[in-house]
């Protein structure tokens, strides 16, 4: 177990190493030199740093404005915990390592070759559906053996490893035009269920990309520019409905120090600029991880393919990243307002996964239905995410409230999931296969 807990904590949750090992062990299948082997996997860990730091540097601005919403809307302060994460490692942990171990096994030896793909969505994914089936098994399913929550929780992370690209695949070939690349991001049931829709829209709209604005705002083309625009809008928008007060106090701010104003528009600013930090160092790590990964596919696990996170698609669309992360973030707030007036439940915002995954979302939109898609693609994945956390909230109880991992972070797979492991949970107590 002590080994098995290093593994995890160094490397499993480590998603750069694994995947500049993942980039190595390709390398060396394919029968490159030592200095080739090492260029490939420093290459991979250095596009993936890049990314990590702009992505840390977005979330964390985001996370200001998330703040702001639950100030406007009068939020009550939730501290979620880890509870779980904490004191039952000894269940999850071992799910991380053998799960994936067993995902790769399956892929070789009975997934057909058309339908391989790796997944390689970020060691936070791994360790978010760890944390989920063993929770949910040992919680709502009432297994008391270690052992066998562990066994259970390693056959379904890896079936969901296993699958979740497959669903998705159809729809990433359209919009890439290739098979070179899987999707690995719990935004998957939005991705699918806005990509049929938009394709059903009844009157056909332009692309995202083919908006056309006037030469003084020719800048908006750029993703990281528009986003810094939009952000400023917002920030300001609702900073001036919640007060100066409550803005400083969210900044941290000093009385007669920085104008909270200011502190808004050069935090909306950051949040382009890292914005287009995570998206540089994408490019780079995408570069070295499909021309490494080549060996991989060639002597490992034949004719697979890597599905990597959300980001991986935000260049096939980068003003739709706009328009499905606001719209999703909007519907959320919405549904927010719906529920928790009305006493059925207690939404919290995340506002980075409601982003992120509007965002995926809205790029499917987009290729399916242009602007309308887009904004539909939003509309979906934050309604998902909000009926979902209320029917997480509703199922889990006080193990909803002790994870923040698969609580107010998640994204829609994670909410569809709580359902359907619960489900199975009461048609196997009725069989009484699990106690």
């Amino acid at each position: 177990m002590s080994i098995v807990n290093w593994l995890v904590n160094n490397i499993f949750t480590q998603t750069s190493i694994i995947m500049g090992l993942v980039a190595a062990v390709g390398l060396i299948a394919a029968k490159k030199d030592f200095g080739t082997v090492l260029q490939g996997f420093i290459k991979v860990i250095l596009g993936w740093s890049i990314f990590l730091i702009g992505n840390s540097a977005f979330n964390t601005n985001l996370t200001y404005f998330g703040n702001l919403l639950s100030k406007v809307f009068d939020l009550p302060v939730v501290t979620v915990a880890n509870d779980w994460q904490v004191n039952q490692g000894y269940l999850y942990g071992p799910v991380i390592l053998i799960g994936f171990l067993l995902h790769l096994l399956m892929e070789r030896f009975i997934v057909p070759k058309k339908y391989r793909y790796v997944f390689l969505g970020g060691g936070h994914f791994f360790l978010r559906v760890s944390i989920m089936t063993t929770g949910v098994v040992s919680v709502i399913w009432g297994v008391e053996n270690g052992l066998l929550v562990i066994i259970i929780g390693v056959v379904l992370s890896a079936v969901h490893y296993t699958v979740q690209p497959i669903l998705a695949s159809p729809f990433v070939k359209k919009l890439r035009g290739d098979d070179l690349m899987g999707y690995s991001h719990h935004s998957t049931s939005a991705v699918i269920l806005t990509s049929v829709l938009a394709s059903k829209l009844p009157e056909s709209s332009r692309s995202t990309e083919e908006i056309k604005f006037p030469k003084a705002l020719a800048f908006m083309k750029d993703v990281g520019a528009s986003t810094a625009v939009f952000m400023t809008i917002l920030f300001v928008v609702f900073g001036a409905i919640a007060g100066p007060d409550a803005l400083r106090e969210i900044a941290g701010l000093a009385e007669g120090g920085q104008d909270p104003f200011v502190w808004a528009v050069i935090t909306s600013v950051s949040i382009g600029a890292s914005m287009t930090v995570f998206l540089y160092g994408l490019r780079l790590f995408m570069t070295e991880i499909l021309q490494a990964f080549s060996g991989f596919a060639d002597k490992i696990v034949p004719g697979c393919r890597p599905s990597m996170d959300v980001p991986t698609v935000f260049s096939f669309g980068q003003n739709a990243v706009l328009v499905g992360g606001i719209s999703c973030i909007m519907t959320f707030m919405v549904w927010l307002v719906i529920i928790n007036s009305l006493g059925f439940g207690l939404l919290i915002p995340g506002i980075a996964s409601l982003f992120m995954s509007g965002a995926g979302a809205g790029v499917f939109g987009n290729k399916n239905g242009g602007v309308k898609g887009a904004i539909l693609g939003g509309i979906i994945t934050g309604t998902l995410m909000g009926l979902g956390q209320l029917l997480a909230q509703g199922i889990g109880g006080d193990f909803y409230w002790a994870n923040a991992r698969i609580g107010i972070n998640a994204e829609p797979d994670d909410y569809l999931l709580w359902g359907v492991y619960a489900l199975m949970g009461k048609v196997l107590n009725f069989l009484g296969i699990v106690a």
